[in-house]
């Protein structure tokens, strides 16, 4: 026979005296260890604390135990007697401690007696609350239990109804009789079928449109199969079971609920120089899908100076709310954010080219934005002096100084001095560098006596420096093979002669005949074997030009297209003697910008001696065949030195662009 049977523990407590400071204990007295799970109610006035609640039970000497109520009331306390107080007899002062946020409040105490049940009283008796069976006929069931030795009206093992039945049990000794109850329950098996079903079932959903949920209806037929789909809310389901003694029929519920909190997706904690910021702040609900974000501040608000918290939260259409927060910090500008730059490297000043310079001002101050020649270190343009606000600025450049006029070919560089509130510097941006090329493919081609361009080492090239034979050099500055050069950036120009097919980019005057700025485009070199530092180099057995913009200044524009062109050069005595009958005349064609004037200056070498001996420089001249004359004498009007002398011929226009030319000259006397 099944059964289900539980068992309570009663205590019969005898009255004690009365309650002390308004807290009263019930019951007042209990046994020593007839039953460890004891409770007693507390009763008194505001007895709960806004924090905390506990009970102390003090013992006679002075031991505390404390623990925390189970049940709590504002004027009733429900607590278990501690275990070593249970187990031990004596007074107990009771008290409660109400904890409130601002203090602690104490009630009683009363007084609990816990005593020693005395041999000479009336027997305990030991009872089950109540015993459960399952019946096995119509009639009911045989129940057993152990009513402790007492004598009851239904003996164990008797046959109970259907039903509940109270039993009455008594024990007795020579003190007296102590009597009580319990209840026998027995459950009936026959009837209709009794169904077992779920109270409530909770599912989260899966979707706006609910949630595929399933259930366990103990065997019944419900209205909604187990599995089905579900709208979001609450949905009733009614079930039947059916037998022979008839039919049941039940219901539960069945909860499809939305306790999602929706995702945010906020930005990092962002840091501006510029106080309107925008950001961007999304939300996505496994439910709603995309749903709108509310942050403050806003995006696109300004922000004070200093970090500023944004609160932003999301809530779907289930009051789900997610919140989150990030830092925007405004950094407040400084004379150091200044920042320029230049639009171009290069202007041609034959067509009118330009060079936009933008000046990025953080806050208001003083600028002034000026041109530099590298040739004289002087000013030549100054395109801006004065106060700016914030924001970005443009100045153009057309290649003119402050008087309107075009400068000459070469290298300029600007600068720009900025000062605010006591302090200031000069942009510099010559110690950064606008490109990372340094090649010397492809390599340079050299044009022979019929005019075409060949390998430098090709058999059809003449070259003969003292007969006047120059090595006549080509290359681009920039990509391709000459004439057909592509690209619209300058670039740093190396020329060296060398023993071996391949170099480094660097340049000494043992090997390097050209170091300059050179403008994009195809270029013509006139090399008459000499390096830098007037060395011999015409026996080194190759040749290689490198272009470079890894060190090209950031703050550095090459003006191009004016300067003179030359053609035709002559010298009219190849072995040249001064005592003879005839000078020496350099001539040659000179085409100039607008058809310019020019002057010629020539500058004589001895070049074993590195001695510059003579100076001449002409009167002003029209453009077309000009000539040099030389005499032969120093500056000091000697006879010069026989020997080898390169001649640097210096064609300058009326607009102050040069170009130079450097053949060589043997001096003899016979």
């Amino acid at each position: 026979m099944n059964r289900r049977t539980t068992l309570l523990c009663f205590m019969l407590a005898a009255a004690a005296s009365g309650s002390a400071q308004s807290l009263t204990v019930t019951p007042q007295q209990v046994y020593v260890l007839e039953c460890q799970e004891t409770f007693v109610t507390l009763q008194g006035t505001n007895l709960a604390g806004t924090s905390s609640t506990l009970v102390d039970f003090v013992a006679p000497g002075g031991q505390v135990f404390e623990l925390e109520p189970n049940t709590v009331a504002a004027d009733q306390l429900i607590v278990w007697i501690p275990l070593d107080v249970a187990y031990s007899a004596g007074n107990y002062a009771v008290s409660v401690k109400a904890i409130d946020t601002n203090g602690t409040r104490t009630i009683g105490p009363a007084t609990l007696l816990v005593v020693e049940r005395s041999a000479n009283g009336p027997p305990g008796l030991s009872l089950p609350e109540v015993v459960v069976a399952d019946a096995t006929s119509s009639s009911g069931a045989y129940v057993t239990f152990d009513a402790g030795g007492a004598n009851c009206d239904h003996p164990s093992g008797s046959l109970f109804p259907i039903g509940s039945t109270t039993v009455t049990c008594s024990a007795s000794n020579g003190f007296g009789t102590t009597t009580g109850t319990f209840s026998v329950v027995v459950l009936s098996t026959t009837g209709p079928p009794i169904l077992t079903l779920p109270e409530v079932v909770v599912t989260e959903a899966t979707s706006a449109s609910g949630a595929n949920v399933s259930f366990d209806a103990g065997g019944a037929s419900c209205d909604r199969a187990s599995g089905s789909a579900f709208a979001m809310g609450t949905t009733t389901v009614t079930c039947s079971m059916t037998n022979s003694y008839g039919t049941s029929t039940g219901t539960f519920l069945v909860v499809v609920t939305d306790t999602v909190l929706p995702a945010l997706s906020l930005p990092s904690d962002i840091t501006s120089g510029n106080p309107v910021v925008n950001y961007t702040a999304t939300a996505t609900d496994n439910i709603d899908g995309p749903i709108p974000v509310s942050c403050s501040p806003p995006s696109g608000s300004t922000f004070q100076a200093g970090a500023t918290t944004v609160q932003c939260n999301a809530t779907d259409t289930h009051a789900n709310s997610a919140y989150g927060s990030f830092t925007v910090t405004i950094i407040s500008p400084s004379l150091s954010d200044f920042i320029a730059s230049q639009s171009a490297y290069q202007l041609n000043n034959a067509s009118s080219g330009n060079v936009t310079y933008t000046s990025n001002v953080p806050l208001t101050l003083t600028e002034t934005l000026t041109i530099r020649s590298d040739a004289t270190g002087q000013i030549v343009r100054t395109l801006f002096s004065g106060v700016r606000n914030s924001g970005s600025y443009q100045d153009t450049w057309d290649g003119k100084n402050d008087s309107g006029q075009l400068v000459p070919d070469g290298s300029y560089r600007y600068f720009v001095t900025v000062s605010a509130n006591g302090s200031s510097f000069t942009w510099d941006g010559g110690t950064h560098y606008a490109g990372t090329t340094a090649t010397q493919l492809p390599y340079a081609l050299c044009r022979n006596d019929a005019g075409t361009l060949v390998s430098c080492n090709d058999s059809s090239i003449v070259f003969d420096p003292y007969a006047n034979k120059p090595l006549r050099v080509n290359y681009c500055a920039g990509a391709g093979t000459p004439p057909s050069c592509t690209g619209t950036t300058p670039f740093i120009v190396v020329g060296k002669a060398v023993f071996v097919s391949e170099t480094d980019d660097s340049c000494s005057g043992t090997n390097c005949f050209l170091n300059e700025y050179q403008s994009s485009g195809p270029h013509e070199l006139l090399w008459y074997g000499h390096g830098i530092t007037s060395l011999y180099l015409g026996g080194a057995t190759g040749l290689t030009v490198i272009r470079r913009n890894d060190i090209w200044p950031r703050n550095l524009t090459l003006v191009y297209g004016t300067a003179p062109q030359l053609s035709n050069l002559t010298v009219s005595w190849l072995i040249f003697n001064p005592a003879g009958p005839s000078v020496e005349e350099v001539r040659m064609n000179v085409t100039t910008f607008q058809s310019r004037t020019v002057t010629l200056k020539g500058e004589f070498k001895n070049v074993t001696s590195g001695s510059i001996l003579r100076t001449i420089a002409t009167g002003v001249q029209l453009a077309g065949q000009v000539v040099l004359t030389w005499n032969g004498r120093a500056d000091n009007g000697a006879w010069v030195a026989p020997g080898v002398y390169e001649a640097t011929i210096t064609v300058t226009d009326s607009g102050g662009s040069s170009t130079v030319l450097k053949p060589l000259i043997t001096v003899r006397y016979e």
